[in-house]
């Protein structure tokens, strides 16, 4: 996977010195404008990317210790390493000018139904780690996430979870009944499975990348089609982000339930989202030539939503509000692209 940071970190040089602006109005969008949001969106994923490759091989060697020696805490370095590795996958993953629907199912499918892969309470026999006519391979695992049913996951972040926080350390014992050992081995196949998801999603970004800042060489500073997908894929990233929040108070449905970290989710997600169009950002530049009325509004609602997100542990009104806020940022990016679409027709 190392090669491929390699390969992000060159595509951030790869539009130095071309397309300088132009003298004109300054409430006129160039090339320039575009070229420089679209850099630090880049820099802001090399840097997510960079952090979730690291995390992976530290979640690789947790696992394979935890299951070389299963202990509370071998453990709890398992759990530690999960939380790092799955929040620098959501960082990384924010921005994204390809769609992976169906690769991010497999890497984070999210509700889940617990019973559909192991047993759980009144349950004891359930899930196909319990089902001896299902076998716990590559292909069988893969065969059986979202068979029927969304919920029904046996790959990805949130299986590992499953495992890795609500199952007891001696529920992986070495020398455990034939259960025990289907337990190991649906582990380890989810963890190498998601490794090698990741790396191709990271590819296939890569790839898209490359292909937009080509798209960028040939702007006549008239097209603002660039500008225009960025602010799309951003409102769509919202919309995804305003679904979650209106989980966050639903022990049954959020989106890292069983880790308790669907609000710290949240947090992480929305300061990469500060980081790519906050006040600092090169994207807010351009929203203040489309409309400052509403740059302003969407600074203040962005700055409300990382403050009550910075608490560690939310109350009811918390939870109520951050739906709201994030509500409040869809629309307001939606405005921008109105009015940027609108700017098109001039």
């Amino acid at each position: 996977m190392k090669p491929l940071v390699l390969f992000l970190v060159a595509l951030l040089t790869a539009c130095d010195g071309k397309l300088e602006r132009q003298p004109g109005d300054s409430d006129s969008i160039y090339a320039n404008d575009v070229v420089q949001a679209f850099k630090q969106f880049q820099q802001a994923q090399n840097n997510q990317v960079q952090a979730c490759l690291m995390s992976l091989e530290q979640l690789q060697v947790s696992v394979t210790e935890f299951l070389s020696t299963p202990n509370s805490n071998n453990q709890k370095n398992a759990k530690r390493a999960w939380l790092q590795a799955h929040k620098a996958f959501l960082g990384s993953n924010l921005f994204s000018l390809v769609s992976q629907n169906q690769l991010i199912f497999e890497i984070d499918a999210w509700p889940i139904q617990e019973g559909f892969l192991d047993s759980i309470p009144n349950y004891p026999h359930s899930g196909i780690i319990n089902d001896l006519t299902v076998a716990i391979d590559t292909e069988s695992l893969q065969e059986q996430h979202g068979i029927t049913d969304s919920r029904e996951v046996s790959l990805g972040f949130h299986a590992l979870e499953f495992l890795i926080f609500s199952r007891k350390p001696e529920s992986f014992s070495l020398s455990g009944d034939n259960t025990k050992l289907r337990r190991r081995a649906a582990m380890k196949i989810i963890l190498d499975l998601l490794i090698s998801d990741i790396d191709l999603a990271f590819e296939e970004i890569g790839e898209a990348s490359a292909d937009f800042l080509s798209e960028l060489d040939d702007y006549d500073g008239k097209d603002l089609d660039g500008l225009k997908r960025l602010l799309g894929i951003l409102n769509t990233r919202m919309q995804l982000l305003l679904s979650e929040a209106n989980h966050i108070g639903d022990d049954n449905s959020g989106h890292s339930r069983i880790s308790e970290s669907s609000w710290a989710n949240l947090r992480d997600q929305i300061a990469v989202m500060n980081n790519l169009s906050g006040q600092k950002s090169e994207l807010r530049k351009i929203f203040e030539k489309l409309d400052q009325k509403t740059t302003h509004d969407y600074d203040f609602t962005l700055n409300e939503a990382r403050e009550i997100l910075a608490g560690k542990k939310p109350s009811v009104d918390k939870s109520t509000r951050i739906p709201l806020l994030f509500a409040a940022l869809g629309h307001q990016l939606g405005d921008l692209q109105n009015i940027l679409e609108n700017r098109a027709y001039e």
